[in-house]
């Protein structure tokens, strides 16, 4: 073990070794926590049928070499070998003062996602949490563009003080580009197969949640779509597109984007919800 390289709620990330190849790898070592190993287990079990029928890497998604046991001080711990990647798209486009990425890189980003999963869902395969945070670049390097004015798009004023804490927004305006947008999707966990009786419920994170998930409608493989297209949006402008934690503001944001909802959605929608619509303002 060489170092760490991140920490979450399911346990943490560390860099390693092998000592007889000295390749490097990344190890994920899962809390103690029953429901935690569970889901790393199922993790592990869908990424293994993805890669074993990805051989030209169409999927796109992380490589996953093994999986074990070991015990410390009397706690066994479950661990996963997957691939040394570089930073999320979250993480550099947050190094980067949330200015937002070329159009150039959006495309062949968007290539990379939809070819992926388009290679899982004709698996019958759901990821259910796509979002910047689960897209990882392949490798670190990324080159300075200094003194640029050629954004690909302007972002606000508060935000390029706050990062380079200067009066002058415009004093500063060092870019950073990455140099290879090679990615790999991340983070299968919460995968599911494609079943009529199973898609139910909430899945995705809040800000990349589609309106059927969050209506409680059956929903469908189209859901990573939706989160896609949040992704991209995001990665354009530098701000997330649905910037909230409520249901309600979140359908009228969607529709303020979208236009009005489906009928059907609205009348499959759960009880509770359904109650904020108007049929001449939200429907069609």
């Amino acid at each position: 073990m060489l170092g760490l390289l991140g920490d979450g709620t399911f346990g943490r990330v560390l860099e390693v070794e092998d000592i007889f190849s000295h390749s490097l790898f990344a190890m994920k070592v899962i809390r103690p926590v029953a429901r935690y190993i569970h889901s790393a287990k199922i993790e592990y079990d869908i990424l293994t049928k993805v890669n074993q029928n990805d051989i030209f890497n169409a999927s796109h998604a992380i490589r996953g070499f093994d999986a074990f046991t070991f015990d410390r001080d009397h706690v066994t711990y479950y661990a996963i070998i997957f691939e040394e990647l570089g930073k999320s798209l979250y993480d550099f486009l947050k190094e980067n003062g949330f200015k937002g990425y070329p159009m150039s890189q959006i495309q062949r980003i968007a290539k990379q996602v939809f070819e992926g999963i388009g290679v899982m869902h004709r698996m019958g395969l759901i990821h259910t949490d796509l979002k910047p945070e689960n897209l990882m670049f392949t490798k670190l390097s990324a080159k300075r563009i200094e003194n640029s004015h050629n954004w690909p798009i302007n972002v606000r004023a508060k935000v390029r003080k706050t990062f380079f804490q200067h009066d002058d927004p415009d004093a500063n305006l060092d870019y950073f580009v990455i140099k290879d947008p090679e990615i790999r999707i991340i983070d299968f966990g919460g995968a599911i197969y494609i079943k009529d009786d199973d898609c139910h419920g909430i899945i995705n994170t809040r800000q990349y949640r589609s309106p059927e998930v969050i209506l409680n409608c059956q929903w469908n493989e189209k859901s990573d779509v939706w989160g896609i297209a949040c992704i991209l949006a995001e990665l354009y402008t530098g701000e997330v597109l649905f910037d909230t934690h409520e249901n309600e503001e979140h359908l009228c944001l969607i529709s303020k984007v979208c236009g009005s909802y489906p009928e059907w959605m609205i009348h499959s929608a759960d009880s509770e919800l359904r109650k904020i619509f108007h049929q001449s303002s939200y429907c069609r």
